[in-house]
């Protein structure tokens, strides 16, 4: 896949402003949404730099790689990876370059996979100083998928596009969340195409909690680059943002909602760009952008149709020129409001069809600019109580509530001051295999403090249910519990997972050709077609000629076309590896002739 970019030209800009109550049609859609991503039920797996892939991906006998997770999850799954760096060759995948996860399986509506790591930022996806192409990419296949708590960085491509997280041929309806992406397209290069920390282009997909920065190429001097032309003045984003339609499967990412997100030192484009195509109910909500690209104006480029839309309650730091540059597009109904921007105006021109309306210049008084960075607001900062409430953003990026009545703008909720944090609850017992019913505490040592906790994997926020007695686990889930407390941060996040006895499947598939028969002759192209079935189910069958893969198909009917043409005359033989969901695998084998 190869993305589109945008060259450094202007446009006609006119001004006027509008605004209608759909945006707030679009609120409760999003809203909507966001609780179908709440409930789930399905396998807990894990994964750990210590685990096995001839596992059964128990806690206590965990895969060795998220790939092997991916390739077996059904709807509900959560898959915890456990702390680690984890590398891939990228290659034998579904995905086309060298990714170091490919997603060919997803969930559905209330049913989500989820992906995430045990501790924030503990599982690391290492690209290898630009051995993989991309970090995590999103085959048609896999859609309802959370990405959730994972650093990722050291992807590039010098001849073609690069993601963090690819979400092109599929991903729609997708969750990524609290990751810490940096250090993407880090290479000489003359390419064309992007180096993206996110790229968008199916609708439905949030992007939430995360830390984006260094993303693209070296410019000149950098590392001893000298490119041959400007792209690195203007190719490569933190989130990139299509509204172009490419196709059959490629809808244009439409009401992408972006909130809660840290930028910083994005210098070789913008932190979002929005371009090309036309976009519907777009939210970019209370980030945190921070530092100029030298050579463009803005933290934000828009550059397509937009209609519902909303920059809201955003902190923009020191952009170059403006925080926004309009660059081309007819926007209906864009509500660009509440912001704050530092040492620049706030939009290059103001688009027909746009309203501005309560932002300010000044300075938001961050806590710490300069390494170690720190982007929350001091006390006194003009972003405290400043923002508009938006139900959608109920919490800040680290879940602390936004719950005092006013909301600050930017990604932190409350000011830099030092504050001591709640202790963090203990779960008695801490997990364990059940085999029957038993009865679970939970306790924290802060006085007055409210556990919040959910039983399904997912983050407790405030919003989840206060503990007040003893629970019955009868059966294999996961409890995570906070401590919340007022004046204080939030406690660290404690988890226990339960799970009930496993029987081991070890029953191996079975897998037979159905065309064409054993001895063939075959000219240029041929169509392989096997039936395979499962005691569980068939998670892929792999096709091979002559021992290397050509195809992998995750459904029935099973099926690979190739072409012989540049095959030499003789015998070719041709492999069905089928593997089953506990990853048993079986293979059967014909003769062709060419």
């Amino acid at each position: 896949m190869q993305h589109t970019t945008r060259l450094d030209s202007d446009s006609q800009r006119h001004h006027s402003a509008s605004w209608v109550f759909l945006v707030g049609i679009v609120t409760l859609l999003i809203l909507a949404t966001a609780n179908s991503l709440c409930a789930q039920t399905g396998r807990q797996l894990f994964v750990s730099t210590g685990g096995n892939d001839a596992n059964s991906g128990s806690q206590l006998q965990p895969f060795r790689t998220i790939q092997h997770a991916a390739d077996i999850v059904l709807a509900g799954d959560v898959v915890t990876v456990a702390d680690g760096v984890y590398t891939a060759t990228g290659t034998g995948t579904a995905c086309a370059g060298q990714p170091i996860v490919c997603v060919t399986r997803g969930g559905s509506a209330g049913n989500l996979v989820t992906f995430r790591a045990e501790h924030a930022g503990g599982a690391k996806l290492d690209g290898q100083n630009n051995t993989n192409t991309d970090g995590v990419v999103f085959q048609s296949t896999a859609n309802y998928v959370v990405i959730d708590g994972f650093e990722l960085y050291g992807v590039g491509n010098g001849s073609g596009s690069s993601s963090g997280f690819e979400v092109y041929n599929g991903g729609h309806d997708s969750v990524i969340s609290h990751n810490h992406i940096h250090d993407v397209g880090r290479l000489c290069t003359n390419t064309s195409n992007g180096e993206v920390g996110i790229f968008i282009e199916q609708p439905n997909v949030r992007v939430e909690g995360n830390t984006i920065h260094d993303i693209g190429r070296f410019a000149p001097g950098e590392n001893g680059c000298s490119p041959s032309n400007s792209y690195y003045q203007n190719h490569d984003h933190g989130v990139y943002v299509d509204g172009d339609v490419s196709g059959s499967g490629i809808p244009g990412g439409n009401n992408t909602f972006i909130a809660n997100n840290v930028f910083y030192n994005n210098a070789r484009g913008w932190a979002i760009q929005i371009y090309p195509g036309t976009l519907t109910g777009l939210s970019i909500l209370n980030n945190t952008f921070a530092f100029p690209n030298p050579y463009q104006d803005g933290h934000i480029i828009l550059g397509a149709n937009t209609s519902n839309s909303r920059i809201t309650n955003n902190i923009f730091y020191s952009p170059h020129g403006s925080a926004i540059d309009y660059y081309t597009g007819t926007q209906s109904n864009l509500q660009v409001t509440e912001n704050l921007v530092f040492n620049a105006t706030l939009l290059t021109s103001t688009p027909s069809g746009t309203l501005v309306a309560s932002n300010q210049v000044a300075d938001p008084m961050l806590t710490s600019v300069t390494l170690p960075y720190d982007f929350r607001p001091k006390t006194g900062s003009p972003a405290i109580n400043a923002g508009v409430t938006l139900v959608e953003v109920p919490v800040d990026i680290n879940g602390a509530p936004r719950n005092d009545g006013l909301y600050d703008i930017g990604a932190y909720e409350g000011s830099g001051a030092v504050q001591q944090t709640a202790a963090a609850p203990t779960i008695t017992p801490n997990g364990g295999i059940v085999t029957n019913p038993i009865s679970v505490a939970l306790a924290t040592t802060t006085v007055g403090a409210t556990i919040r906790y959910t039983l399904d994997g997912t983050m407790p926020t405030s919003t989840s249910p206060a503990y007040s007695a003893p629970f019955t686990v009868a059966g294999g889930l996961t409890v995570r519990a906070k401590a919340v407390a007022a004046g204080m941060i939030d406690s660290p996040v404690s988890q226990a997972t339960f799970q009930v006895p496993v029987t081991a499947d070890t029953v191996p598939p079975t897998v037979s050709f159905t065309s064409p028969q054993d001895g063939a002759t075959v000219r240029r192209w041929m169509t392989f077609s096997v039936a395979a079935s499962d005691n569980v189910a068939v998670a892929s069958v792999v096709f091979t000629v002559d021992g290397r893969a050509i195809a992998t198909d995750t459904s029935a009917p099973y099926a690979a076309s190739y072409s012989f043409r540049h095959s030499g005359s003789g015998p070719h033989v041709v492999t069905a590896i089928a593997t089953d969901t506990s990853g048993n695998t079986a293979s059967a084998s014909i003769t062709v002739w060419r």
